[in-house]
């Protein structure tokens, strides 16, 4: 048995159909997640920032940033902690700070013959876009 439907309830069945398939298929419209990350270093010493944030269209929802660092004797290399600035519910900026250098790690801690220390900076946006880049303090 086929049914008939008035002009309005064919057109409300199309609006209904059209939104199912936007929700599956542009799901930044209804959120969605993004991750990317900076890298500065070589094969004998490294540091990485990398950052993973939600997003809605227009603001940010949720992130994080983790760190990691790594190196051959005689190099060194330490994390220094993450920082958050949210500047507006659409833009935020994460500062990722690591410690590197050349020394001995002993047991009463590191002996270095010298130690700079660099920032990898994110920001991240409510569209989707990201930035991010790395430098010597």
């Amino acid at each position: 048995m086929m049914r008939m439907y008035s002009r309005g309830a064919r057109m409300a069945l199309t609006v209904m159909a059209v939104s199912v398939v936007m929700a599956i298929f542009a799901p930044s419209a209804f959120g969605a997640t993004k991750s990317f990350y900076t890298y500065r270093g070589s094969v004998l010493l490294w540091t990485k920032a990398n950052t993973t944030f939600s997003y809605d269209g227009t603001r940010v929802t949720n992130g994080s940033t983790t760190q990691s660092c790594g190196y051959v004797f005689p190099n060194l290399a330490r994390n220094q902690g993450v920082t958050l600035y949210k500047y507006s519910s659409s833009k935020w900026r994460y500062q990722a700070r690591f410690g590197w250098g050349a020394g001995v790690v002993t047991p009463w801690g590191d002996v270095t013959v010298y130690w700079q220390t660099s920032t990898h900076t994110h920001y991240v946006y409510g569209s989707g876009a990201y930035s991010g880049s790395s430098s010597l303090n």
